[in-house]
């Protein structure tokens, strides 16, 4: 699941949506996705509560080496609730990004840190790999996703990123050893 927040209005009054009229205990729905920047909520006319699912952003794939390919980034955190508002109210949204993934080779670059719009919600950047062999770097973070309501900040956590591929191309496919051999 992509990050994103999701706004769900239950109205108990006569809500104008493009047609005549709507009658009572209308339901609407919202999503926003990832955009780079915030994006805003106005609560319609009656509604007093907002359902809402908040989700971050997932964490970036570890770099493949000689083994192949890493895991997938860890799965992001979810948040959901109903909130009590007021009609005119308005939110702020900040959705966050998933997290890159890593590269294979030596001394490869971790994948890039998920990114918000807010300050102090990013993911964190990957890990780098060695130097020596083959192994892939770590993928980045997703970033968290925000929800601000008067002032307070709602916030489902984005993931980490898997590790890369830690395969050392002269031992692929041996077992580990019961001891420590240095490697050249």
């Amino acid at each position: 699941m992509a990050a994103s927040i999701l706004v769900v209005c239950m109205v108990s009054a006569t809500l104008a949506l493009n047609a005549p009229q709507a009658s009572a205990d209308a339901m609407m729905t919202q999503t926003f996705n990832y955009t780079g920047s915030t994006q805003s909520f106005t609560v319609p006319a009656g509604v007093t509560s907002l359902g809402v699912t908040i989700v971050g952003g997932q964490g970036g794939r570890g770099g493949s080496d000689a083994a192949g390919p890493s895991p997938a980034g860890g799965y992001a955190g979810q948040v959901q609730g109903t909130i009590a508002v007021t009609p005119g109210q308005v939110l702020t949204v900040a959705v966050g990004s998933g997290g890159g993934s890593g590269t294979g080779g030596g001394a490869a670059t971790g994948g890039s840190a998920g990114s918000n719009p807010l300050a102090g919600y990013e993911g964190g950047t990957g890990g780098r790999s060695g130097t020596n062999g083959s192994s892939g770097s770590g993928g980045g973070g997703g970033a968290a996703s925000v929800l601000q309501v008067s002032g307070v900040d709602i916030v489902a956590g984005g993931a980490g990123g898997s590790g890369g591929s830690g395969q050392f191309a002269a031992i692929v496919g041996r077992l580990a050893e019961d001891h420590f051999v240095a490697r050249s």
